[in-house]
């Protein structure tokens, strides 16, 4: 039971009052427009915005201008490529060879250390593969900035799909769609591919354990997504995660330039949850999260995520997580509309007792580090263990989600 046993919250479902379809619809619309009030300027733009046309070609890495890799020199006067955020720079030209900076490896320093061998080879490819980062949102606009933010320079493409109901079939405004119209997301727009997906028969949404509006992002994101992208390769890479899931830099850098031996790829991630001062209590877990476009072709995106095409190797080490998944991580407003929001499964559905949407119960759960269950699920976050985490997945958190997305913990 919960951290301190205060008798008020030992609830049980059995005893909570339902949430009336009244209530709930009430609350997403006035979830949006607060969202509204925030984000959007009382003049808006004049001039629509621009949506990015897949890239017809990106540089090898021979030609010139290629900035992420530079050309150093070796002993033998022979033109060496370096990877610039890999490489001691200093070093490198002193030596006139490829010197790794630390936490990176291989004949370019192009491999960082966490990364298995037996996934990604110590080989250049001739050909870099492009890369289409696909996601769904709900309501995630800070984590889809986050995102955006920290994969533009390694992401060709980010293929955005917004459904007009929830997961629970209710309905809800195109809130992305408004903000991409206000600009936003004016320095994203032009690797930004907006997909509105809608749904003819919402109600199936309610039907027991039902995944099926879960599901239509997946095909919706495919089909009028990646599918329409008419000149991608079978090498190219294609990304899904959801929202709240953030994948370094680094690990596309490795599987946009590197052989592999394999046509998807799983990550062991840290679990935070309710922000930065929560983990959970299993630490980390692993989620697939790419693939070649041949793969996705022959599994579809659902197969990428693991219901399809069997296991993925894991990209990185055993117990060196790389990145993070921030479950829960909103204010109160955005928990409380997650919670109405969610798929019609994983019974107890929290969003359907109004008790339970409580703002003063959440921010108590926030505070103690604890679930909706009332069980302890987390423990706090001991900094000093986490200083020599890879790609620093926790600072990444601490930085992204807690100080910029302002969930409080």
């Amino acid at each position: 039971m919960c951290r301190g046993n205060e008798s008020h919250l030992q609830l049980l479902p059995s005893a909570l009052v339902p949430l009336s379809n009244a209530s709930r619809v009430r609350f997403i619309h006035d979830y949006f427009e607060r969202k509204r009030r925030f984000y959007l300027p009382a003049t808006p733009r004049k001039s629509p915005p621009r949506f990015f046309s897949f890239p017809r070609h990106i540089p090898t890495l021979s030609e010139p201008g290629f900035s992420l890799f530079s050309s150093l020199f070796d002993a033998k006067n022979d033109t060496l490529l370096c990877f610039t955020a890999g490489s001691d720079v200093p070093a490198s030209r002193l030596q006139r060879g490829c010197v790794c900076a630390v936490g990176w490896r291989g004949r370019h320093c192009s491999l960082p250390s966490v990364v298995m061998d037996s996934v990604v080879a110590d080989r250049l490819r001739p050909r870099p593969r492009r890369v289409v980062y696909a996601f769904g949102l709900n309501h995630e606009v800070e984590h889809t900035l986050t995102t955006l933010a920290t994969l533009w320079d390694v992401v060709d493409l980010f293929v955005v799909g917004e459904m007009n109901m929830t997961q629970y079939g209710d309905a809800r405004p195109r809130f992305i769609l408004e903000l991409l119209r206000a600009g936003v997301f004016r320095a994203y727009e032009r690797k930004m591919l907006y997909i509105p997906c809608s749904y003819a028969e919402p109600d199936r949404c309610l039907e027991y354990d039902s995944y099926l509006c879960d599901d239509i992002k997946y095909t919706c994101l495919e089909e009028s997504g990646i599918r329409s992208l008419a000149d991608l390769r079978d090498d190219d890479l294609i990304m899904y995660t959801d929202a709240d899931e953030f994948i370094p830099a680094e690990l596309v850098h490795t599987l946009r330039y590197h052989e592999t031996s394999y046509q998807h790829f799983a990550v062991d991630m840290s679990w935070f949850v309710y922000g930065c001062a929560w983990r959970h209590e299993q630490g980390a877990h692993v989620i697939k999260f790419a693939a070649t476009s041949e793969f996705v072709q022959r599994h579809s995106l659902l197969g990428l995520r693991g219901r399809r095409g069997g296991p993925a190797p894991v990209l990185v080490m055993n117990d060196r997580p790389a990145g993070f998944h921030c479950s829960w991580c909103f204010d109160v407003a955005g928990i409380q509309l997650k919670l109405i929001s969610a798929v019609n499964s994983d019974y107890p559905r929290w969003g359907d007792y109004a008790a339970m949407l409580d703002g003063q119960l959440i921010e108590f759960l926030i505070s103690r580090g604890t679930f909706f269950n009332l069980e302890d699920m987390m423990v706090p976050v001991d900094w000093s263990s986490l200083e020599h985490e890879p790609f620093r997945s926790a600072a990444y958190c601490k930085r992204y989600v807690f100080d910029e997305i302002g969930t409080s913990t």
